[in-house]
């Protein structure tokens, strides 16, 4: 059997809808009985894990080290390769345990150089970083000009503008820079050919102010 969906009653509680969004953590509770602290950047086992200051006015990049393996990477990077003999650092079970310290040893090394610079050395040696970006640097970020994020499109009555483009590409389609409908543009588009109304009723709308 068919059914509308005006037919339909939708009962969603935003409670329960965002409860089923962190499953992990109800899990871990019922598995440990244990509630979760805020944990800001940090993470249960990995260190350093978190986002630090470089040159500049709020400027910051986002560092994960996952391995004692990408750790001697990270000394060798900030000029430290001394950090991954030092027992306080060697294991990463050590690092947790001194993850404050360890922090403020990096933050003294990033507050003084660009941050996308850094962010680019960390790369090259294999490590996860990134900027964290404010609305200018997603507007001039190089990724996002490459895929074309943002397109050109001719507005008939403000001229010409620069907007975010669908986020997603197809193969074979490329989505038309269309700008959005004007008030009233596609009126005759949409009463005569897809509702089927006569000229004269269209005339009669306009004339009524029903439509512009």
């Amino acid at each position: 059997r068919q059914m509308c969906i005006r037919d339909r009653f939708i009962d969603y509680s935003q409670c329960e809808g965002v409860t089923s969004l962190v499953g992990d953590m109800l899990l871990g509770y019922q598995m440990t009985g244990r509630i979760p602290e805020r944990t800001g950047n940090s993470h249960p086992y990995f260190a350093p894990h978190n986002v630090y200051r470089c040159w500049g006015v709020d400027r910051w990049l986002a560092l994960e080290v996952h391995s004692d393996r990408e750790f001697v990477a990270l000394t060798h990077v900030i000029g430290k390769p001394e950090l991954a003999q030092d027992r306080r650092f060697k294991t990463m079970r050590a690092r947790k345990r001194n993850e404050q310290t360890l922090d403020r040893i990096i933050e003294e090394w990033t507050r003084q150089r660009d941050r996308d610079w850094m962010v680019n050395e960390f790369c090259q040696a294999g490590l996860a970083a990134a900027p964290s970006r404010n609305w200018q640097d997603i507007y001039a970020d190089p990724h996002l000009r490459a895929r074309e994020a943002f397109i050109k499109v001719q507005h008939p009555e403000i001229g010409p503008l620069e907007l975010v483009g669908v986020p997603w590409h197809m193969s074979g389609y490329i989505p038309p820079p269309n700008h959005a409908p004007l008030l009233g543009e596609h009126n005759d588009y949409v009463l005569r050919q897809i509702l089927g109304l006569s000229e004269k009723q269209v005339a009669e709308l306009r004339e009524k102010e029903v439509i512009s």
